[in-house]
């Protein structure tokens, strides 16, 4: 998966809704199904371990041991599973909500 598709799958998992503007056709993302149509990114979850911390929260207790299970499997054997990078815990959300393409 590219980037962007892995941003965009955690973004709507995460609760983001792409949206096409009625004015003028551009897509949009909106959070949580708000009232303004913001022509803004999705977050960098690949980029940057705070737009990931915020993601696992979605996370049911039940999902949350898988996700640690994946991230170990990502990490294991080149570094803790506390260290690992804003990319492999995006890979790991995304296995464990079975999205990873």
């Amino acid at each position: 998966m590219t980037h962007q598709e892995i941003n965009e799958a955690i973004a709507e998992a995460y609760g983001f809704t792409r949206e096409e503007d009625y004015l003028d056709g551009r897509q949009c993302w909106t959070y949580k199904g708000g009232n303004v149509c913001e022509f803004t990114e999705v977050p960098e979850f690949c980029n940057d371990l705070n737009a990931m911390h915020d993601a696992e929260k979605v996370l049911v207790r039940e999902q949350r041991f898988a996700y640690w299970h994946e991230l170990n499997n990502i990490v294991m054997g080149t570094v803790h599973v506390a260290f690992a990078t804003a990319a492999q815990r995006a890979e790991a959300f995304l296995k464990t909500l079975n999205l990873w393409k």
